[in-house]
């Protein structure tokens, strides 16, 4: 029996909510705090940059209040915060203030909450998504 046997028997064996409270530290470990260290910051946002302006042709690092800019920027800072990376990471990507980008978090959160009043900001939202899932799983 190999080590990896061993360490799943001892996996299986565990009371389920000690199995779940396990599976969580390792999603988080690995999905959250080491993302950053197997991805860098600069190729995130080359790819979450590159992605959004393939879906609306535009460039959320220009400084506009144009509502398509405003909104690919508040996506790709809030995919960002998703990732883990701190608002001034984020920030100092985007070209705007730490709390700007928490400011950006909070319209995302308000548009998911609220999508009817934003249908084509989802619109785009969910493309985004979509687009970078299959980034992942290619």
């Amino acid at each position: 029996m190999s080590s990896a046997d061993e360490i799943l028997d001892a996996i299986d064996a565990l009371p389920w909510k000690e199995r779940l409270r396990l599976f969580r530290h390792i999603y988080d470990r690995v999905m959250r705090r080491d993302y950053k260290e197997f991805v860098g910051i600069d190729e995130t946002f080359a790819r979450y940059h590159k992605a959004m302006h393939d879906i609306t042709g535009e460039d959320c690092t220009e400084r506009t209040r144009r509502r398509p800019v405003v909104w690919a920027r508040y996506i790709v800072a809030w995919q960002m915060t998703e990732d883990g990376f701190t608002t001034c990471q984020i920030g100092a990507r985007l070209g705007i203030d730490h709390s700007t980008v928490s400011h950006c978090r909070d319209a995302v959160k308000e548009m998911l909450e609220y999508p009817r009043y934003y249908p084509q900001e989802l619109a785009v939202f969910r493309q985004f998504k979509k687009t970078i899932q299959d980034e992942i799983h290619n």
